[in-house]
């Protein structure tokens, strides 16, 4: 019993340093041809970059400001027009929603759900989205009032 338990567990150890070493050879090699390709030549249209995002207060606080909002069973999004040619999304889910696991299942899902249709938005708003309190937190149910909502804003605001 000794012999096997000391044999299963070199074992082990030697498997784990071979499986290092091939994803470390398998990494370099990837790396080596990542920085052969220039960054400029790769297009990701579905990125949530930075500057898709409010960060600060300022921008949260200006947005807070505007009267434009709109709300249904599942989202409340206040919007604000900005000077930039991007939709910009801040997120504000209170500790109302949820605990910690489920407050970030809710920003996951609406930010998942603006990257998808962000091309298919107006664009030149800044929009603060929160959950509506008694609200479950459902992908599709979050995508289509994404879009429903800021279709909405979008009037609003150009009239």
């Amino acid at each position: 019993m000794i012999g096997c338990c000391r044999t299963s567990t070199i074992t082990r150890q030697i498997r784990r340093i071979f499986q290092a070493n091939h994803y470390w050879r398998h990494y370099r090699a990837t790396r080596k041809l990542q920085n052969e390709i220039p960054t400029s030549h790769i297009f990701v249209p579905n990125q949530f970059t930075k500057s898709d995002r409010l960060r600060k207060q300022p921008e949260f606080d200006r947005v807070y400001r505007g009267d434009h909002f709109a709300a249904d069973d599942v989202l409340v999004i206040r919007a604000r027009p900005n000077q930039l040619d991007r939709l910009r999304l801040g997120l504000s889910v209170s500790k109302k929603v949820g605990n910690a696991v489920e407050r970030n299942r809710w920003k996951r899902r609406i930010r998942e759900a603006f990257r998808l249709q962000k091309a298919d938005l107006p664009y030149g708003i800044d929009l603060v989205v929160r959950p509506k309190r008694g609200a479950t937190c459902d992908a599709h149910a979050i995508h289509r009032s994404i879009a429903k909502l800021v279709e909405r804003l979008n009037k609003k605001i150009n009239r």
